[in-house]
Parts: C-alpha cells; structure tokens; sequence
C-alpha cells in the first residue's frame, strides 16, 4: 500500500536524508519573487472575492534550487526566474494557463524545470480565478496554488516507476501529494508554513483515504520538528521506519 509523511518544518535537513535514486522531487518552490499575498487589501478580486494569505517563506529573496539537484528525477514550477542556477535541459514543461482566453496582468503561462533531456512539453488547463477547468466548486487556499490535474499530468507524462517516492518540499496546498496519492505512490512533503501545511495535511490525508491506501489511525503520517533539527529519515522508498522527534496525530483544523 502506497505511504505517505507530510513534514511541518525546513526541507533542506530532510532532503538531505533522502537517497538520490527512485526519488522524484516535483515541487513548485519559492521564486524568490517577493509575490505579495495579500490579494485581498490590494483588491485584486475583480469578479470574485479575493483573500489574504500568509507569506511565502523565502520568496523575499533569490532562490537556490542546489538542495533539490541530483535526485533521479526533478520538476520545478517556476525555474524561469532562477534558470540561471540551473543545469541546461531541453525537457521543459509549459503550462498554458489561459487556452486561448485573454491576458490579463498575470503570467498566460508558468514553466517547469527537468533534469529529463527530452522534448518540451504544453498542459492546457485554465486556471484563471473562478474560471478553472478542475476544482471548480473549491476556494484558493494558497497564493500560488496549481491544480491537482496539472501534477497528475507531469507524473504520467514522465512515467515515473510506481517504486519511487515522490517528494514535494514546498508543498503548499498539498496538490502534488494528492496527485501522488490518487496515483498509488508514496509521498513525501514538507510545508514549513504552519497555515499551508495544516490545508496540505487535511487535503493528502482525504486522498489517501479515499484511496484506502493507508491506516488512518498510523501514528506518523504528521511530522513536526524544529527547524534545524535533523530527523531520522528512511533509506527506502517505502518509509518504514519513518521516525522523528515528535509526532502529531491531531486532525488539522477545518480551512
């Protein structure tokens, strides 16, 4: 049965445990971009209501993809405004936003990273306010989230062996590892915001479920540790004998 952990702290410290082979790091990372969040006091919501969000943690500044390279395979949303610290590769990924709508003062597209020397790839999706494609009935809960079918996409697309854990480290909504649950693989995500990672939690926990993938009564399947602190971490994709300093099986709140 696949497994998962979701992680309320820094990924550096857990990434750095992880072996590099049947590992995927699909992850959409700080863009060191300084995005503000609060959507709401700045009246972006124009045909729908718009909220406020918590910051993004180190976005304030550039990023470093360093930590995330060298895993067998990488996916990074947003890489076009750190590509300059990133190895050349033909195997981009384009996610067309609008599919033919018009544009407005955001980006018609967003753009991903691999470390797979392949052919570029396009996903159409709408994903503009209220006019989406998926998840139609569901509100925003994190400033930069993406749709669940966009992660679906990029899993099959790379045909990722089903013995290879999928990890996020900036996991946000938690979209990537209700992907990976709907998918059948193990998941790993960090979320070092304590708001995201309580949505992130209440969202990978119900797809699992759903999945029946798992023992909703597992102690470990919600992890926190200090920032700093260097966790046991498994060796194998599978997580048995996934520990760490303290375990919280406490439901997260209702968002």
């Amino acid at each position: 049965m696949a497994k998962f952990r979701l992680v309320h702290g820094d990924c550096v410290p857990v990434l750095a445990g992880l072996p590099r082979q049947r590992v995927a790091i699909i992850s959409d990372p700080p863009y060191g971009i300084n995005l503000q969040t609060d959507y709401k006091a700045n009246k972006r919501g124009k045909l729908a209501q718009s909220n406020d969000f918590a910051p993004i943690v180190g976005d304030d500044k550039p990023f470093d993809p360093s930590h995330m390279l060298g895993f067998e395979t990488v996916v990074l949303f947003g890489a076009n405004n750190f590509a300059s610290k990133l190895p050349d590769t033909t195997g981009w990924i384009v996610w067309d936003k609008r599919d033919g709508m018009t544009s407005n003062d955001q980006s018609d597209c967003e753009i991903a990273w691999t470390n797979r020397n392949r052919a570029a790839r396009l996903f159409r999706h709408r994903w503009n306010g209220m006019i989406k494609d998926s998840e139609k009935t569901q509100r925003r809960l994190h400033p930069a989230q993406k749709p669940v079918a966009l992660f679906r996409w990029v899993i099959t697309l790379l045909e990722i062996p089903s013995d290879v854990l999928i990890v996020d480290p900036y996991m946000g909504s938690g979209a990537c590892g209700v992907a990976a649950g709907e998918l059948g693989y193990d998941f790993l995500g960090c979320e070092i915001v304590e708001q995201y990672f309580k949505v992130a939690s209440k969202r990978v926990t119900a797809a699992f479920a759903q999945q029946g993938m798992f023992n909703q009564s597992a102690p470990n399947n919600r992890l926190h540790w200090t920032v700093g602190e260097s966790p046991d971490l498994p060796s194998f994709s599978t997580l048995e004998g996934f520990t760490a300093p303290e375990a919280d099986t406490t439901p997260p709140a209702s968002q």
